[in-house]
């Protein structure tokens, strides 16, 4: 693409129905409401606020350096299911995650990670809009969950340890996938792996520019023997990927509750902390529940096909599919 002024870039995204000023004199911090879910603090855009990002997504943040090597989050075209089928035929696994990986992206650090971008994102005058587009994509002086473009910031944030780590894992035969926050690395010998939890520490430091930190609480050496769970999946000594057996008993049950008894559903639903419900009536709880269902089996259709058709089986081809494309009535 050849390089474009932000005003150049902003005429062609919005076919002048909105203008270049409006842009630069919006307030993102007041259109963005906040709430809590889980302990973690959400960010919601209003619709304009959602356009802007759109523009940003579109004309900056897609043009970040990724390493898609390794880098499966928040990709179209991937998932968590390829972040760990590359770890099959691994023996032994080292599983972490970074603490507090969003709030600890700060304005600075996101300032160091577009201006080291530059060259990359074909906007000609976009140093000069610098602190504008911070503005667009920071709050509170943290990358906020909720907002559209925070996605794919994140998974630029880490190119440089993305790389270092890489490199490390393939002089030592390693397997090394990372999905947002979640780190795995895995190895068919585990020869020298007893360390390799130091290294992951000393090089997250050193190319996260002292940022990030690793969260020990989650950290876990397995080797192969015991249950190899990640990113809500198992790897079966068969060196299959399955569906974690929590997931699909709540499955089963849900959709036993679906065909036998309606009321059943509705309160595993309303007890589900995952899902909202407050001030639904019952009709509005039941879609939700069916999209909740639909999205397991979606899930379960990219991992385990298999158990896919073992669900068909067991509760019919009609009513599997029907939640699954969420025709019910």
């Amino acid at each position: 693409m050849k390089p474009l002024s932000l005003e150049k870039a902003f005429h062609i995204a919005f076919f002048e129905k909105d203008y270049f000023h409006n842009f630069l004199s919006f307030q993102p911090f007041q259109q963005t409401k906040f709430s809590t879910f889980e302990e973690r603090l959400i960010a919601e855009p209003s619709s304009k606020l959602k356009e802007y990002h759109k523009f940003i997504n579109e004309f900056v943040l897609s043009y970040l350096k990724v390493n898609k090597d390794v880098v499966f989050s928040y990709r179209k075209g991937s998932s968590t299911y390829d972040a760990v089928k590359l770890h099959a035929k691994s023996k032994v696994f080292f599983n972490t995650d970074i603490k507090s990986f969003f709030p600890s992206i700060t304005r600075e650090y996101a300032r160091t990670v577009l201006f080291d971008n530059l060259s990359n994102i074909p906007i000609s005058d976009l140093n000069v809009h610098l602190d504008k587009i911070l503005d667009y994509i920071i709050i509170d002086d943290s990358l906020p969950v909720g907002f559209p473009t925070s996605p794919a910031f994140s998974n630029a944030c880490l190119y440089d340890f993305d790389v270092a780590l890489q490199q490390y894992c393939a002089k030592h035969d390693y397997v090394f996938t990372r999905y947002s926050d979640d780190i795995i690395i895995s190895s068919e010998n585990g020869e020298g792996f007893d360390n390799i939890n130091s290294v992951v520490i000393e090089l997250l430091y050193e190319f996260g520019r002292g940022h990030f930190r690793l969260n020990l609480t989650k950290t876990k050496l397995i080797r192969k023997g015991s249950k190899i769970k990640l990113l809500g999946m198992v790897i079966l000594p068969s060196e299959i990927v399955s569906v974690d057996i929590k997931i699909k008993r709540k499955l089963e049950h849900l959709i036993h509750f679906y065909i036998t008894d309606k009321d059943k559903f509705l309160d595993s639903i309303i007890k589900d902390p995952k899902i909202k419900t407050s001030g639904l009536n019952d009709s509005e709880i039941l879609e939700k529940g069916v999209n909740s269902v639909s999205g397991f089996l979606n899930h379960i259709n990219t991992i385990d096909k298999n158990y896919l058709d073992k669900l068909k089986k067991k509760y019919g081809n009609t009513i599997v599919d029907m939640l699954f494309f969420k025709n019910v009535n």
